[in-house]
């Protein structure tokens, strides 16, 4: 891959501007997030009250519509929703932890600065590895994302991830969400230990509680805690597998690295965008276009399709990759990956321009959470 200078960098990030690509317009987000929240609900009701044959078909909609919904926390996440910290946070926390259980704050620490810092990087089970610089995404135990871990697990496993694997990889990802509230969870535990009752923590549990107030303990007294479980746990393993979907398509099946290095290199070699219809598109608020989203990822959503066009020709220019593949042929590829991925042989690192790397951009760990 060529290497990328600042001024390449600066030449990028100059032409996006002159586009008006770093606007914000928070208004439509949060009207299609209410939208979101009513339609779901409706559905969700339908799903419980209407007959079997019925629920089954409302409840995978209910899912979607929940599950599209609390995507717009990613955003809020990333403060590429507005310029207002307040109105960040506001989304942030009632997209994630009031409705979907999942903490902020562990999300912000596994997403913005370990997935954006570090995508596709393994090390997880690499002895003497610093797990803060590697992806927790490719950390699915008892899978094997690599060689590496397939040459750290014992002999149960690598059976496992010879044969089984790549058939139980999707079926599994159904308990995705589950697991991600257990380690919300857990990292409250141990920020609590670490540093006491933080204001931010305080603020997140409060939602957390709200969470499982409202999804689990008023309908559980109202209509049985049994069918409201079970009602529960279906909504939630159809959202687990959307997720999953989304990105793992938009990661798996790209090259695997063993060090970070120039983080402008690796942005380009390990992500890419996913091609839908404009009417299918919607649902993924903005996450079919993961390498703007990693390039820059204070964007707005709904800017990033006028940006790919001035990043691809960019890329052209520059002679740098700029990935995109349709959505169905991109679960193809991550399931194949998965499939093989014991056998994968990370790379060693992406080559570091010390150069570029001093523009601080690409989703670096040095901007991830700013």
């Amino acid at each position: 891959m060529t290497s990328l200078t600042s001024a390449d960098v600066r030449e990028l990030r100059e032409a996006l501007e002159a586009s008006g690509a770093f606007e914000r317009d928070s208004g439509p987000a949060w009207r299609r997030f209410f939208v979101l929240l009513v339609v779901g609900g409706v559905l969700g009701a339908v799903a419980v009250q209407g007959p079997l044959w019925l629920s089954c078909l409302t409840l995978p909609l209910a899912s979607l519509a929940l599950t599209v919904a609390a995507l717009y926390g990613h955003e809020g996440g990333h403060k590429s929703l507005s310029r207002s910290a307040t109105e960040n946070s506001l989304m942030l926390h009632l997209a994630f932890p009031l409705l979907g259980g999942l903490g902020a704050m562990y999300w912000s620490h596994k997403h913005n600065v370990r997935h954006h810092g570090y995508p596709n990087v393994v090390g997880a089970t690499l002895k003497g590895s610093d797990l803060q610089a590697s992806d927790p995404d490719l950390d699915l135990w008892p899978m094997a994302s690599s060689k590496v871990d397939y040459d750290a697990a014992g002999p149960v496993r690598r059976l496992f991830h010879r044969y089984c694997q790549g058939y139980c990889f999707w079926p599994l990802t159904a308990l995705l969400v589950f697991a991600m509230r257990v380690q919300s969870l857990q990292y409250l535990y141990g920020r609590i230990r670490a540093r006491g009752m933080e204001r931010a923590v305080a603020l997140d549990l409060a939602a957390l509680g709200g969470h499982y107030l409202c999804w689990i303990v008023l309908p559980g007294l109202a209509f049985g805690f049994v069918p409201t479980v079970t009602f529960y746990v279906a909504l939630w393993m159809f959202s687990g597998l959307y997720l999953a979907a989304i990105f793992v398509g938009a990661h798996f099946g790209m090259p695997v690295f063993l060090s970070p290095g120039d983080p402008w290199s690796l942005q380009l070699r390990t992500t890419r965008n996913l091609r839908l219809p404009r009417w299918a598109a919607w649902a993924m608020v903005g996450l079919d276009h993961q390498v703007e989203h990693h390039l820059f990822p204070r964007m707005a959503h709904a800017r990033m399709p006028a940006a790919a066009r001035i990043v691809h020709e960019w890329a052209a220019r520059k002679g740098v990759p700029h990935e995109s593949m349709g959505f169905g042929h991109a679960l193809v590829e991550a399931t194949r990956f998965m499939h093989s991925a014991w056998r994968e042989v990370p790379i060693a690192g992406a080559a570091v321009d010390a150069d570029a790397d001093a523009t601080g951009e690409a989703g670096s760990p040095a901007t991830a959470t700013v």
